[in-house]
């Protein structure tokens, strides 16, 4: 992917958004695994999994349930909003570097 030139088929700005997010998702999930800056992680997935869920809803066609449906990620939205507002516990890297 890396390599990629765009084209009609993957536009500049999609390929752009790919590189970015290739490297944005796995660095938060292991902050998250971490407990490291939990809450920032969080943020970052609730947007990716709106994301998700739209081009699914929108672009694919998909159903809540079924082949290919949006459950699953509407399930990752719904705990990454749970780590948002409540942050990750008190086993936490934030709790012993920031006091958070």
């Amino acid at each position: 992917m890396w390599k990629l030139q765009p084209s009609a088929q993957m536009p500049a700005g999609v390929l752009s958004l790919l590189k970015v997010l290739s490297i944005a998702e796995p660095l938060g999930a292991l902050a998250t695994l971490a407990g490291l800056l939990t809450q920032a992680a969080a943020a970052g997935f609730v947007l990716v999994m709106l994301g998700a869920i739209r081009l699914k809803v929108t672009q694919m066609r998909k159903g809540f349930t079924g082949e290919g449906g949006w459950e699953f990620e509407f399930l990752l939205l719904v705990g990454a909003i749970a780590l948002l507002f409540l942050g990750a516990g008190k086993f936490a890297l934030d709790r012993l570097l920031f006091g958070i």
